[in-house]
């Protein structure tokens, strides 16, 4: 297992999240654009704290932080993360 991140001062969490396209919204009636926002579930708050939870060991130092969900632009399904201290 991975170590967990060990925060020491107040921090913000940034996350940019890309889903895959499900095969039934490629087309039809209720198709996406790649690369536009994602209004499916997950929810970005479940994301955010997945993330969060994962990624450090004290995240009650995070004050600050947001989650922006799109669908998947191409270059495959992934999670961008930005910290700032």
């Amino acid at each position: 297992m991975a170590t967990k991140l060990t925060l020491s001062a107040p921090t913000s969490l940034l996350l940019w999240v890309y889903l895959p396209i499900p095969k039934t919204r490629l087309r039809g009636r209720y198709a996406v654009v790649p690369g536009s926002p994602c209004t499916s579930k997950p929810d970005a708050d479940n994301l955010w704290k997945a993330v969060s939870d994962a990624l450090f060991e004290n995240d009650e130092w995070i004050w600050a932080g947001s989650c922006l969900k799109y669908w998947d632009d191409g270059k495959g399904p992934r999670v961008e993360v930005e910290i700032h201290r």
